[in-house]
């Protein structure tokens, strides 16, 4: 029996849904099984030919629209797409040279460390999993396959395989553009699908996103989520968050779907995202919100002065001032 939370990302959002009694139609199943940050291909690849055994097809216009009759031909063509680019990926006609970055646990925002070429996909592989075993730090590896003559390019579409540690196929990395409808790039595939799965999430929530390697990232404070779409894109929700040097800036990156809520201390910088969610909820007004954030960004400076400068009562606990670090309850 094919168990569709297995796929969740999100155990707060999984969590959810059971207690509704969701019931998910092969189309939302096969849905869940592709947006898994914990599963390889080969395992989803399995998972979706059991759906084809226990589900019923389905028609659809997301299926219509790709020239498929309905859920099963969808899925049929996508599986023998997504296997022909694997045996491509790893045939070798001897001109093809491979090499791998990696992705460390202290880094996980960008590959690095780019290995040395190997005429053959076994041989990089091999080498990449003994590398593995040696350096515990690393998270993930990002295989490339260049031909020799452009060994040393730059060009944007080196089909490229993300890989687990474990050198498992995870993702597909960059699929070169041959004309037509990919089904494994936007806006074909899965990718033009919107999906409406349950969330408990709601304006001023501060929650975390998960990565594509199944890490928290975060936290961010909730603005909207989507309630209606056409596609992948259409069902990511905006978000609040904070650059690297502490400015609000406000993104549409984050799928709700992969959310949980952030249960830790906000520390520093982000003890603002405190400030924003009670002036989301109502708690704290815009001009009080905007003070909060020129005492945030000045804090040492601004704390010295906050005796003289008037705020108003509760100020500097609404605000996320009151403590070094902030509990959310």
């Amino acid at each position: 029996m094919l168990d569709v939370y297995a796929f969740f990302n999100s155990e707060d959002v999984k969590d959810h849904c059971r207690k509704l009694n969701c019931i998910f139609t092969g189309r939302e199943t096969a849905y869940i099984i592709w947006s898994s940050n914990r599963h390889t291909l080969h395992q989803k690849i399995s998972a979706w030919e059991e759906l084809l055994q226990t589900f019923p097809d389905e028609q659809h216009a997301d299926f219509t629209n790709q020239n498929c009759s309905g859920l099963h031909q969808f899925l049929r063509n996508y599986i023998d797409r997504l296997r022909r680019f694997l045996t491509e990926f790893e045939s070798n006609n001897g001109q093809n040279v491979y090499s791998y970055k990696k992705l460390y646990e202290v880094a996980p925002d960008r590959y690095l460390d780019e290995s040395v070429l190997f005429s053959s996909y076994e041989t990089c592989i091999a080498t990449a999993a003994e590398e593995a075993v040696e350096n515990h730090g690393i998270r993930a590896f990002l295989v490339q396959k260049r031909t020799i003559k452009d060994s040393c390019s730059e060009r944007v579409e080196i089909p490229s395989i993300c890989l687990t540690s474990q050198v498992q196929p995870m993702q597909i990395g960059v699929v070169p553009y041959c004309g037509g409808e990919d089904l494994l790039v936007p806006p074909f595939g899965f990718y033009g699908m919107w999906v409406d799965i349950p969330t408990p999430f709601k304006r001023g929530d501060i929650v975390c996103g998960i990565d594509a390697w199944g890490q928290k990232c975060g936290p961010v404070v909730v603005d909207t989520i989507p309630t209606s779409g056409e596609d992948y894109i259409d069902m990511c929700a905006d978000v609040f968050e904070l650059d690297f040097w502490g400015r609000v800036c406000r993104s549409e990156d984050y799928c709700p779907f992969s959310f949980e809520y952030y249960r830790g201390p906000l520390v520093g910088q982000d003890r603002l995202l405190f400030a924003i969610r009670n002036h989301l909820n109502g708690s704290l007004p815009l001009e009080e919100l905007l003070r909060s954030h020129s005492v945030h960004t000045l804090e040492f400076l601004a704390k010295k002065r906050i005796g003289i400068m008037g705020w108003e009562e509760n100020f500097e606990h609404l605000a996320g001032l009151a403590a070094d670090a902030v509990t959310i309850n």
